[in-house]
């Protein structure tokens, strides 16, 4: 139920996120960097309500998972096959990078980028809201290494 839950507030506060981003938006990190495969070496995720951490989602289900993304806008890997399929197109807007699982609908992967270069990639994102009196703050920072070369 927790686990739902934590997934339900990443919907909204993603959809948040969705709603306030433009598609014009300058772009300082190359895109084409990104093209290669990538294996997760750190990772932290937490949801706060009212200023207290209510979930942390373990690093070890994620460390040692890999993200290949290509030059035709597509992904594929085993990042989050627990709730979502292993393929799905990729986006930049802005600074952040956005994915979209195969099935459509909200984006399951996104966040600025904060370091892109030919070994490392490092996105992270946080949002707030306030919903039924309640404070809700989401914080996800993910570090990658280039493992392949597409």
């Amino acid at each position: 139920m927790k686990k739902y839950l934590l997934m339900m507030a990443i919907a909204i506060l993603s959809a948040c996120v969705f709603v306030s981003c433009s598609d014009d938006d300058d772009n300082n990190v190359s895109k084409d960097k990104i093209v290669g495969t990538w294996e997760c070496v750190a990772y932290e995720e937490w949801l706060k309500e009212d200023g207290k951490i209510t979930e942390r989602e373990n690093p070890d289900n994620y460390i040692g998972r890999y993200i290949a993304f290509d030059a035709d806008g597509t992904y594929l890997g085993n990042f989050y096959d627990d709730y979502y399929s292993d393929r799905g197109d990729w986006r930049w807007k802005g600074n952040e990078l956005w994915g979209y699982d195969s099935d459509g609908g909200e984006p399951i992967i996104y966040g600025s980028v904060i370091q892109l270069d030919n070994n490392s990639l490092v996105f992270e994102a946080s949002e707030s809201e306030r919903y039924d009196g309640v404070r809700y703050e989401y914080y996800s920072k993910v570090s990658f290494k280039r493992i392949a070369d597409k």
